[in-house]
């Protein structure tokens, strides 16, 4: 038999590379056989009642990837002078199929991914780019056999861009395209142990088939119904489900299924659907040709992924958003719906009998509502089907819709008894219990099926009146180069429908709007490897999108190497003395796929803080350490949050496994993704899953690690984690509140917002509890700097049997101060956590201990591969503390095309020798500001629609930066809070401004939120390098002083001007020559910062102003967008004095609704010309 079995592996090795004229392919990756009893005794244990319909194994594989220029587990060849193909073969002996799930996914454009059989044949793709998915996931379903060849090709151009990981395998053991489940839906799969009668019996043959009469009324519901394919730790599954309309008739791909089939956030990704997989001929109901196979390798309709929305589990129901619309040509109609109270007079059913051919059955009698099985009175949860008249149901399928005589969908499949050859009962779970399920947006259906709030009971199928064309899209990408600041074009070109089109572009994969045109332009600054999508929506019913992969290909300026220091004046002893000066060389290489123009290196200062010491860091960038202790009690001024039981059928009550929900009031960044909920585990850690249901009692150690297959079985997520004391921990409270001012200030800013979450009378969980605990802990986020904090209160504390830390999504990257640790952290002090791009900073205080003499080193052009030596002097002040830690990085790289963020230190020293110094007083150091800049807007004119109001003093400099959220809605921040400005390179934070509720003039309504900071470092007079970060985001520009005027510019109003009456907005003011440029910085009426801008002769006449759409700072630069939104008149008595004669704006739009109107108010100029 392994001889007969190594001649087929010859063959079609032999057959495949025949084929396709490839090298002979040497890797091969063999993977465990498939143990046929095994499985079948697992299933014993899996597939039972309420369990879905179970096909297959999984393999973990974590050495077969791609990853840009490195690769593993596959063999790279090329085929002709501009492609390459990548090809790994899988086996796994006595498999009936295998079923693959790629991870760090990514196909750059030119990129085709191809599966091929053990006959060498194409049976799935070739898949472009265009199936690329935010998670970054792709499961492409099951392929015939137990040989399986993947198959990448690429052009030469592109194959740096490809990524994908084969990280899970599925080895089939059952046929489901021939073999039917015989197992009654109520009892365990013991059946399934005797192979004589798995051959010799053929049940199923009482189904229909859908295009059988029986089918002819029900045309439109057949063609919303899919079956479906799931991976989870124990294994593949089949199911049934159906696309589902809602009442903004806007054809979101909402696709309703069954609970049990076990759809969490953590395998919503691994969804593989089938659509038409149906007979096409009527096959005659209880013969045996209605018995037999469809093969499924004509089937192509096909698509993977989707999110997770909701679930409940007394109903049955889960609800996923595909991560795509399905493709036209496969005519998927939106199914309607009935949620009334009604039971129906009969019924219909279409599903997938064992993942078999979709089949419809009838029932003709009236239904009941009851409880599941009829257990649990006055529940009525249930329809019940007391017996199918035509057809049945059976494994595969749950999660298959249940419509009234009115063709409207009221349940979907649970489970019961009914099996061909019996007269017993199903039970659907009601949509009438599903829409208010468990109360939450996560638990039920209301907010997702009626999204206006229309309190609709009924609604036709979107597709149901003939009156939704599908649409046909395609997108074309046009420019001179794909690179970093080059215009890009896109445009959609779309046929079908009416013609009455509007669009919604994504162009840079944030999820945001970015243009509402069949057209648009866009200029990168910095490199992008993702896909375009854009929306196109015909009236209100008939949607569709397209996407396709790009890659803006970016200068990478990174520092190389750096020669030793060199004292350039002092004692000349080995010590950094106060009063020295030194120097290093830097080399900077340009490690990208283009070439910079005009680049510098801008050098930012750094210092350990004295209340925190790193000890530990992720690949991320996120750093932990120490930090100082101030515990906040929140205990009586907090509320305490509702705790949810994570399984209601335990022995363990919901202190010992349950889960508090929050909404956050702001969102925060973590491993790069916007976190606006958490959920708070009774057993010390925070999920960024909604759907978390806080079960995992058992610490992931060592950090990262995934939880047990059985906690993610159990409701667990393998979504990103805060852990401030994971372990099995019985909670008897949780406080929440929320503080504008924190009480504990943080390292990054002293009067940051923040959020506590204590936890009250914790103790850790033993099986006699023989001993009794009694301590809190709390975690404490400051979102405007992504940063947490972790303290402990009690002498019952201890980090021993814990894990301390955080990590990703998946546990690709995490990082941890305690695992089972027992003196690892103590109650003596926090934990500290710090988002790689908000880690402490040299602050004012601590400025004077360094100086950075040359702050931005000018590189000039470098190709690619082309290096540039600059020399950097810095000095120690005279007056520098003693033992003080300095330090500088190479924040960043800034060119005309763009930025590329560094973070790399260069120097990192202590002042003196162990706190003795030698204080030198002969070298001149020098902090000064020598250059004098001009004040006023300046800008990058390579990102037109962004920019600064900035002005400049002896020792200070001020600013209101003028920009756009990621939704392009326009929004100003302000200099304020900490800052320096020496070696003409100034630090500042930058604040947000708002209220409370509309604008007021009482300045205790006003709320001040650090959202950043920023470094503007001077090149000259009229040049400058701005980098920045805003929420977590980080940004540079080269920038430029705004030149609209070159005539000579009489009575100078330039300034920033308020009303002193009226504090808190304002107008700056730009003069040039006869023209005059004026922002307002204002608020809307719900008190949240924009601006409007007007310009025109310097006169004190009446001007318009503009609302503008731009584009945010680290975002591709758009065309820029403006209406006028209402008029300012001012009245100027001197550059100091003027009077805002009136000024009335109203805004008609979501992002800022506003109606501003001021009159006959007194204006000063803060920064009047002569004193600047």
């Amino acid at each position: 038999m392994k001889k007969a079995y190594l001649t087929l592996l010859v063959l079609a090795c032999f057959t495949l590379q025949a084929q396709n004229k490839l090298p002979k392919l040497d890797a091969l990756v063999e993977l465990p056989p498939v143990i046929l009893a095994d499985e079948l005794a697992k299933d014993a244990q899996v597939s039972q009642f309420t369990k879905p319909f179970r096909i297959a194994t999984p393999t973990k594989l974590k050495d077969v990837f791609i990853k840009g220029k490195n690769s593993q587990g596959g063999q790279w060849d090329r085929i002709d002078e501009n492609t390459w193909v990548w090809r790994a073969m899988f086996h796994a002996d006595n498999a009936f199929f295998l079923d693959f799930g790629f991870y760090d996914f990514y196909l750059p454009p030119t990129a085709q991914l191809s599966l091929l059989d053990w006959s060498g044949k194409k049976v799935k793709g070739p898949f472009s780019g265009s199936i690329n998915k935010k998670d970054k996931q792709f499961w492409p379903g099951p392929i015939i056999g137990d040989i399986v060849t993947v198959e990448l090709k690429v052009s030469d151009e592109y194959k740096d861009f490809v990524s994908l990981a084969i990280n899970n395998v599925s080895r089939g053991y059952r046929k489901i395209w021939q073999d039917y489940d015989l197992t009654p839906k109520f009892i365990s799969s013991s059946f399934w142990l005797d192979k004589d009668i798995r051959d010799l019996e053929k049940s199923g043959s009482c189904n229909v088939d859908v295009v059988c009469p029986e089918g002819n009324d029900w045309q439109n519901q057949i063609k919303s119904v899919g079956r479906y394919t799931i991976t989870k730790p124990d294994g593949t599954f089949l199911c049934t489900g159906q696309m589902i309309n809602n009442t903004k008739k806007d054809g979101k791909p909402l696709f309703l299924t069954a609970n049990h089939c076990g759809f969490n956030s953590s395998n919503d990704s691994t969804i593989n659907l089938w659509w038409n997989y149906e007979s096409s001929q009527c096959r005659t109901p209880g013969s045996s040709a209605s018995g037999n196979q469809i093969p499924i390798n004509s089937f192509n309709d096909t698509q993977s992924g989707s999110t997770y929305l909701a679930s409940f589990e007394t109903s049955d129901f889960a609800l996923l958003e595909l991560d795509s619309v399905p493709n036209a040509s496969y005519g998927v109609i939106y199914t309607g719906w009935d949620r009334r109270d009604v039971a129906p007079a009969s019924a219909v059913s279409i599903h997938h009998p064992s993942g078999h051919a979709k089949r419809i059955s009838v029932e003709n009698n009236q239904t009941s509502i009851t409880s599941y099985l009829q257990e649990g009175a006055g529940i009525r949860s249930h329809i019940r089907i007391a017996d199918w008249d035509i057809g049945t149901t059976e494994g595969g399928s749950s999660g298959s819709g249940l419509w009234n005589p009115q063709k409207l969908l009221v349940g979907q499949l649970h489970g019961g008894y009914a099996a061909c050859g019996n007269n017993r009962d199903d039970w659907y779970g009601r949509l009438y219990r599903s829409w208010t399920g468990g109360g939450t947006n996560s638990s039920r259906l209301s907010n997702w099926l009626d999204p206006i709030n229309t309190g609709a009971e009924t609604l036709v199928g979107l597709g149901d009146t003939g009156t939704c064309s599908n649409l046909n899209i395609s997108i074309s990408h046009t420019s001179s180069a794909k690179e970093t600041g080059i215009k890009q074009t896109y445009k959609a070109t779309v046929s079908g429908g009416s013609g009455n089109y509007t669009y919604n572009w994504d162009i840079n994969a944030d999820g945001n709007s970015d243009g509402s045109a069949a057209t648009i332009n866009a200029t990168y600054s910095q490199a992008f490897t993702g896909n375009v999508t854009v929306e196109v929506s015909e009236g209100e019913s008939c949607t569709g999108s397209a996407t396709i992969p790009v890659v803006i290909k970016a200068p990478k300026i990174i520092p190389i190497s750096a020669g030793d220091i060199y004292q350039v004046c002092g004692n000349n002893d080995q010590y950094a003395d106060p009063g020295e000066r030194f120097k290093i060389s830097l080399t900077m290489q340009n490690d990208g796929f283009s070439t910079a123009s005009n680049a510098y290196a801008v050098l930012t200062k750094v210092a350990a803080s004295s209340s925190f010491v790193a000890k530990e860091q992720d690949n991320y960038g996120n750093t932990l350490g120490d930090c100082d202790k101030q515990f906040i009690d929140i205990s009586s001024t907090g509320v305490e949050m509702t705790l949810v039981d994570a399984n209601t059928n335990d022995n363990f009550d919901v202190n010992d496994e349950g889960v508090a929900h929050i909404d956050l009031p702001t969102a925060f960044n973590l491993y790069g993704k916007t976190i606006t909920h958490l959920s708070l585990s009774t057993n010390g850690y925070i999920s960024s899953d909604a759907a978390e249901t806080g079960f995992d009692f058992n610490n992931d150690c060592p950090i990262p690690a995934m939880p047990s297959s059985t906690n993610i079985q159990a409701g667990t997520s393998v979504k990103a984690k805060l852990m401030p004391l994971h372990n099995d921990l019985i909670t008897q409270k949780i406080f929440y509140q929320h503080f504008n001012t924190c009480p504990r200030p943080s390292q990054l800013g002293a009067n940051l917002a923040c959020e506590v979450f204590m936890y009250q009378g914790v103790d850790f969980f033993n099986s006699s509890n023989s001993i009794v605990e009694n301590f809190n802990f709390e975690a404490i986020l400051y979102p405007s700097v992504n940063q947490w904090v972790y303290q402990y209160d009690g002498a019952d504390f201890s980090s021993e049997g814990a894990s301390i830390g955080l990590q990703s999504d998946n546990a690709n990257d995490g990082a941890g101060m305690s695992c089972n640790s027992v003196n690892a952290v103590s109650s003596q002090k926090a934990v500290c956590i710090f988002h790689k791009n908000n880690q402490p900073q040299v602050r004012a205080s601590t400025a004077t201990a360094l100086n950075i003499e040359t702050p931005v080193l000018a590189l000039g052009n470098l190709a690619i591969s082309q290096n540039s030596t600059k020399d950097i002097i810095f000095s120690i002040p005279e007056d520098a503390s003693c033992g003080s830690a300095v330090g500088f990085d190479v924040q960043a790289s800034v060119y005309e095309e763009g930025f590329n963020e560094n973070g790399v230190r260069v120097v990192a020293l202590d002042v003196g020798n162990n706190g003795a110094c030698n204080v030198v007083t002969n070298c001149s150091v020098n902090s000064a500001n020598d250059i004098s800049p001009v004040n006023g807007l300046w800008y990058n004119p390579k990102r037109s629609g962004n920019g600064n109001d900035m002005y400049f003093f002896d020792d200070s400099m001020i600013y209101i930066q003028y920009t756009a959220l990621e939704n392009r809605a326009p929004i100003w921040y302000i200099t304020g809070g900490e800052g320096y400005y020496k070696n003409n390179q100034s630090y500042n934070n930058l604040l947000k401004v708002s209220y409370n509720g509309p604008y007021s003039s009482n300045l205790a309504n006003q709320v001040q939120t650090v959202v950043g900071e920023s470094h503007t470092t001077l090149i000259d007079a009229e040049h400058a390098v701005q980098t920045r970060t805003i929420n977590g985001k980080f940004s540079a520009d080269l920038m430029e002083v705004l030149h609209f005027s070159q005539d000579a510019t009489p009575n100078n109003r330039t300034g920033i001007w308020y009303s002193p009456s009226q504090p808190g907005w304002g107008v700056t003011v730009a003069t040039q020559g006869n023209t005059e440029v004026l922002v307002n910085y204002l608020y809307d009426n719900n008190g949240q910062p924009y601006w409007v801008l007007g310009s025109g002769s310097r006169s004190d006449n009446s001007r318009d102003l503009s609302y503008f759409n731009a584009f945010c700072p680290h975002c591709p630069s758009v065309d820029v967008t403006s209406s006028v939104v209402g008029s300012q008149q001012i009245s100027y008595s001197s550059s100091e004095n003027a009077t805002l004669n009136n000024v009335s704006i109203q805004t008609n739009n979501t992002q800022h609704p506003s109606n501003w109107n001021k009159n006959n108010l007194s204006l000063q100029n803060i920064v009047p010309p002569d004193s600047k």
